[in-house]
């Protein structure tokens, strides 16, 4: 284990599909973040609406911040 993923960045496509369930955290979240900053369409199921949108708009910001370290193969979708 270290500071990065622990498993490869590899490009996903927007046809591949991830359904999360318990995405507002721990590695869930993790999970989250990595498969749609590979590109994946990925699906948060959480159980608060209001959390989500929070998550949500913390993984846009994780995106970019991974964007500006120049972190290779990760998706063009910032959405």
């Amino acid at each position: 284990m270290g500071s990065g993923p622990s498993f490869p960045i590899v490009p996903m496509t927007r046809d591949k599909i991830i359904l999360i369930t318990d995405a507002n955290s721990g590695l869930g979240y993790e999970i989250a973040k990595w498969s749609a900053m590979m590109g994946a369409t990925v699906i948060l199921a959480c159980r608060c609406e209001s959390k989500t949108r929070e998550v949500i708009a913390k993984l846009n910001q994780d995106f970019q911040a991974e964007k500006s370290k120049e972190t290779s193969r990760l998706s063009e979708n910032t959405t």
